[in-house]
């Protein structure tokens, strides 16, 4: 079994990535591989701090002494499992080849005692969900349109009303958005690998 831990930039995007995460596992029928630490277990972390040092090697520290505690306090529980760490952080406005090349090699630098990688989404995360709309669903590749975040809140401001971020979630193809999200399809890998 493999146990995966998040670092984000905010409580929301903690509770949607662990939500994702779970749809994709249930998706791809890997609920016996494959397991997330709890949103309160996740680390959040300021966008301005992701290229820090320091910040990273503290926050490696402190989610390896939380890994090694679950452990010890759970005995033989845990034998046999492997635990990873994904970064995740929205592009927004930089460029993302450069940002994780960047993270990759800070990550790298860092070392740890578990996996680490970074994921990247292009724009926003929102891009995933807008993927996934009437509207922009026969888009070969929907990363490169500005203001996906706008335009999501636009499209689905109606629909909102009645339509949970759960069910959002739940709704989202995940083949068609790994064929027009290359950030999606590497967040895919990144859980499945």
């Amino acid at each position: 079994m493999k146990q995966i831990y998040f670092v984000v930039e905010s409580k929301h995007d903690r509770n949607v990535y662990v939500s994702l995460g779970q749809h994709i596992v249930r998706a791809l029928n890997l609920q016996d591989q494959i397991c997330f630490a709890t949103a309160d277990e996740c680390f959040i972390v300021k966008s301005g701090h992701f290229l820090k040092y320091d910040m990273i090697k503290v926050i490696l520290r402190i989610l390896e002494r939380k890994i090694s505690a679950k452990i010890g306090r759970s005995g033989e529980y845990f034998d046999g499992w492997n635990f990873k760490i994904i970064f995740i952080r929205d592009a927004d406005d930089e460029c993302p080849k450069d940002y994780n090349q960047q993270m990759t090699a800070l990550l790298n630098n860092v070392g740890g005692r578990y996996p680490t990688t970074f994921v990247m989404p292009k724009s926003e995360l929102e891009t995933w969900f807008l993927a996934n709309t009437r509207e922009y669903s026969q888009y070969a590749t929907i990363e490169d349109i500005r203001g996906t975040k706008e335009k999501y809140r636009d499209i689905t401001a109606e629909r909102l009303e009645f339509f949970t971020l759960p069910q959002q979630i739940e709704c989202l193809n995940i083949s068609h958005t790994e064929s027009s999200c290359r950030s999606f399809r590497k967040f895919v890998k990144e859980i499945t690998s």
